[in-house]
């Protein structure tokens, strides 16, 4: 492997709760878990506390749903001494043939004003990126192997996007055969390589000065065998919710439902076990907010309920 592929500047703590599925769907929605405000600390989600108040959930505007990632300009002006903000996943597993997919909304800027974003996708535990695009006054940019220096690696302008308006960025990785694809909507933008980490465990959503508006919506990633039209098919209710004694699993796949995992807000999984009803007892937890990762063979979903 490049020596010169190191992770990218980690300016929080890596995340000690995993999502080790088919599949990590998030559309920043209430029935996730999620509430308007400050992400740092939602759902595993983290910021730089320093400038938290500026990375929220918000209403203003979507792709999906009726909430997205909001990342603010800073109207103070830039980060002092070249700064970062921005977002981490929480920790993923996930290798072999995979598909990422992010809606995105960047405002319009100019070369004095605007900031650059990226998204990143890395692997602490091998200790190297696994990608990396930027986004800056309507050009992509991403970065890949070099064609003059095969040992070496370059950011590539590969294409434009519209500013103030949503588009999808697609990213097909396919560790095996050491390939990497990139796409805006169903424009193919690059063929590129796997040149560094063969697998993705953090995603990082990052902005440079914190001096361009950013929205980030419906983020789905998924093994080869998914596909967003499959994790679209799966939704699940449950109720009564708040509830006491019992909360009860309906929606469509619900009949599909290969195992249910109970976190605590500080992440710890506890006891549960669903009947053949597909109702859980939950008379044993602790009064408080509990998340629900629901697993069948296609897809998996995690909601929120209250224990009262």
């Amino acid at each position: 492997m490049k020596k010169i592929t190191n992770l990218f500047f980690v300016f929080i703590a890596f995340s000690t709760f995993c999502v080790n599925a088919q599949d990590f769907s998030v559309s920043f929605e209430s029935d996730e878990g999620f509430n308007l405000g400050e992400i740092n600390g939602q759902n595993n989600w983290l910021s730089n506390p320093d400038v938290s108040s500026l990375i929220n959930i918000t209403d203003e505007r979507s792709s999906d749903g009726d909430y997205a990632l909001h990342l603010e300009s800073d109207a103070e002006g830039p980060l002092p001494d070249g700064g970062i903000t921005g977002t981490i996943s929480p920790e993923l597993e996930f290798d072999g043939e995979v598909s990422l997919t992010v809606d995105l909304w960047i405002a319009s800027g100019d070369e004095e004003t605007s900031s650059e974003f990226n998204l990143i996708a890395q692997s602490p535990s091998q200790e190297f990126l696994t990608s990396r695009v930027a986004f800056f006054n309507g050009d992509i940019f991403v970065l890949n192997t070099s064609a003059s220096d095969p040992e070496q690696l370059e950011f590539n302008n590969v294409g434009s996007y519209d500013e103030n308006q949503w588009f999808e960025l697609k990213i097909d990785y396919d560790f095996p055969n050491e390939t990497i694809e990139y796409y805006i909507g169903d424009n193919l933008i690059l063929s590129g390589d796997v040149y560094a980490a063969t697998n993705i465990e953090q995603l990082l959503f990052l902005s440079s000065f914190n001096q361009t508006e950013i929205f980030i919506d419906n983020i789905n990633l998924m093994t080869e065998s998914m596909s967003v039209e499959q994790i679209a098919d799966i939704s699940f209710s449950v109720f009564p919710n708040p509830t006491v004694n019992q909360l009860n699993i309906s929606g469509q796949g619900a009949s599909e439902i290969n195992q249910i995992n109970i976190y605590n807000v500080a992440g710890k999984k506890v006891k549960a076990e669903l009947n053949q009803n597909n109702s859980i007892d939950v008379s044993h937890l602790s009064s408080g907010i509990y998340m629900m990762n629901i697993e069948t063979e296609k897809a998996s979903k995690t909601i929120k309920f209250i224990k009262n």
